[in-house]
């Protein structure tokens, strides 16, 4: 409100855009994307890791649905993060484990932590 008193109008425009981007993001559908597993490596919608750019996984189990998480060998986006249903988790770690290194002492990172609490 003061900056529209001041008549600063700069920080009022840009927190009315943040909360629209806001808004507009949350109300928004997540696409599906298929995933699939083999001797090829992890697809991922369009997109195929190879499994010699899998560096390792693990499945995080929340309240009501479990997460796969691949981290690869990369420096940007260096982890992957899927939705599993709870049917298929031990198909999935199954698959995984042919392929890939499980590590179980990892969990959620904060990142991911932050987007899911926030609703992002």
């Amino acid at each position: 409100a003061y900056s529209i008193y001041a008549q600063a109008y700069t920080f009022t425009v840009l927190l009315v855009m943040m909360v629209a981007v806001y808004l507009w993001l949350h109300n928004k559908e997540p696409e599906m994307q298929q995933y699939a597993i083999n001797e090829d490596g992890f697809m991922w919608g369009q997109q195929l890791m190879t499994w010699e750019h899998c560096k390792a996984f693990w499945i995080v189990q929340h309240q009501n649905h479990f997460e796969l998480h691949v981290a690869q060998r990369r420096f940007l986006f260096p982890e992957t993060c899927v939705c599993v249903p709870e049917a298929q988790v031990q198909a999935v770690f199954e698959a995984m484990s042919a392929y890939a290194e499980y590590d179980g002492e990892r969990g959620e990172g904060w990142i991911n932590y932050l987007v899911r609490v926030s609703k992002l």
